[in-house]
């Protein structure tokens, strides 16, 4: 069986350690320093980005697949429908009118 080591640190590996604590510690600090002492200008501040945030996100998506849809239904269009679906609505519609006129 091989025997455990139990060596004790050095006096050199304690600074070590000891040093890298306190660099870890003082690095947290400085990331989590509040820079602005009055929060309610950086509540406020967040708040309002956080709803310009949100409504430029819905405009810009509404926007962008409205763009989408009116390219897709140009091309369509151009090429003349989409068969598949349209003999779908056809016979829909057939479907339906045939129901309404016996009710």
């Amino acid at each position: 069986m091989a025997k455990k080591s139990t060596k004790k640190p050095s006096i050199i590996q304690k600074v070590k350690n000891k040093q890298a604590e306190s660099a870890n510690r003082k690095m947290l600090e400085e990331l989590f320093h509040d820079w602005y002492i009055e929060r309610a200008k950086v509540y406020k501040m967040n708040f309002v980005r956080g709803i310009t945030f949100g409504l430029g996100s819905a405009l810009g998506g509404t926007i962008g697949f409205a763009i989408v849809i009116g390219i897709l239904a140009l091309i369509l269009n151009i090429l003349g429908g989409f068969p598949v679906i349209g003999d779908w609505f056809d016979g829909l519609n057939e479907d339906i009118s045939a129901n309404s006129q016996t009710v």
